[in-house]
């Protein structure tokens, strides 16, 4: 059942962006009792960070991909 549990958090905190070879390098701190409070917060907040600069990035995408389909649209529009 505690496997289980691991598992599943290793996939959570994945999903929001940690890779296997930082969440090892925490997980050894935290076992070691040497994961101060304050590094556990900058990690997180480093995160977050990471997150908001690959959302900024997404959307810039996103813009752009709605910009060539209304192109097309119009191109397509303008042969009929």
């Amino acid at each position: 059942m505690k496997r289980h549990s691991a598992k599943r958090s290793i996939k959570s905190l994945q999903s929001v962006g940690f890779t296997l070879g930082e969440l090892k390098e925490v997980l050894r701190e935290y076992t070691e009792k040497t994961l101060a409070t304050t590094r556990a917060l900058a990690i997180i907040h480093e995160k977050m960070r990471e997150i908001e600069r690959k959302k900024v990035e997404f959307e810039q995408i996103q813009n752009t991909l709605k910009i060539l389909k209304h192109k097309i649209a119009l191109k397509s529009e303008a042969s009929k």
